[in-house]
C-alpha cells in the first residue's frame, strides 16, 4: 500500500472508496499543508497527490502559511474582537473547486500559538466542515501537531481542540498527533525541520502515512443525501 513507507508514486495504490473517487479534492490549512520543512516533492500534499497520479483525482491545494481558522470562514460570519477578518481569496465558500468529493483541513497549531481558544478553532473547523459536507464532500480533520515553542497554556490548548474533535467527528478525526510527539511533548527530534515548529520530510511522510490509511478505510463518510 501507498503508506506503507516506500515510493506513494509506485506503489500499488490500495482500493479507495468510490465516494470519493474520481474527482476533485481540496486541501485547507496552514504551513505544514503547503509543505514547509519538506523539499518540493515531499511534501504531504506531493506525497498524496503522487499516490492518487492516474487514478482520476486533481487534490488542489489551497492551504496558506501564517493563517488561521478565522481566515477561512465566511466573510459575514460574527466574531468576537480583536479577531481577524477573512481573507477574500481564502473564504471557503470562493474556494475552487466548489463541489470536491473529499476536503481536508490541516490547522495543526497557529489558532492556538495566537491565543485563540480551544473553542473557537473547533466552531470554526465544524463550520468549514459543514459547508463542504452540505456541497458532498467526504471531510477529515486533522489533529494538532506538537511545536517546540509552544507554551504549557498553548499545549492545553492544543489538546482540549484534539479531544473535541475526536469526540465530535470520530472517524473523521485523523490522530496525526501522537505519530509525530517526542518524550518531551514537543516535536520528536526525527521529524522536525531545523526550527522545530515545522516537518521535515519523514514527518510529512507519516503524517501522508495517517492521512491516507484514514482515506483507504472508508469509515469516514458523506452526510447522507
Amino acid at each position: 500500500a501507498a503508506c506503507g513507507g516506500g515510493d506513494a508514486a509506485t506503489e500499488p495504490l490500495p482500493s479507495l472508496p468510490t465516494e470519493v473517487l474520481p474527482g476533485d479534492w481540496l486541501v485547507m490549512g496552514t504551513s505544514t499543508a503547503a509543505g514547509v520543512g519538506a523539499p518540493a516533492a515531499a511534501g504531504w500534499v506531493a506525497l498524496l497527490s503522487k499516490a492518487l497520479a492516474g487514478h482520476g483525482v486533481s487534490v488542489t491545494n489551497a492551504a496558506r502559511a501564517g493563517t488561521l481558522t478565522y481566515h477561512w470562514i465566511p466573510a459575514a460570519t460574527p466574531r468576537p474582537p480583536q479577531r481577524p477578518a477573512t481573507i477574500e481569496a481564502l473564504d471557503v465558500l470562493k474556494l475552487t473547486p466548489a463541489s470536491p468529493r473529499l476536503v481536508v483541513l490541516n490547522f495543526p497549531s497557529n489558532d492556538a500559538m495566537a491565543g485563540i481558544g480551544a473553542g473557537e478553532t473547533v466552531d470554526n473547523l465544524m463550520l468549514l466542515r459543514r459547508i463542504e459536507r452540505a456541497r458532498g464532500a467526504v471531510v477529515l480533520v486533522t489533529s494538532s501537531q506538537p511545536r517546540n515553542d509552544a507554551d504549557a497554556a498553548q499545549r492545553a490548548t492544543l489538546q482540549a481542540v484534539d479531544a473535541a474533535l475526536a469526540a465530535e467527528l470520530g472517524d473523521c478525526f485523523v490522530d496525526i498527533r501522537s505519530s509525530l510527539v517526542g518524550n518531551d511533548g514537543g516535536l520528536a527530534a526525527e521529524v522536525a525541520a531545523g526550527d522545530g515548529v515545522h516537518l521535515n520530510a519523514l514527518g510529512h511522510r507519516r503524517l501522508f502515512e495517517r492521512l491516507f490509511a484514514a482515506i483507504v478505510s472508508g469509515r469516514c463518510r458523506a452526510a447522507p443525501s
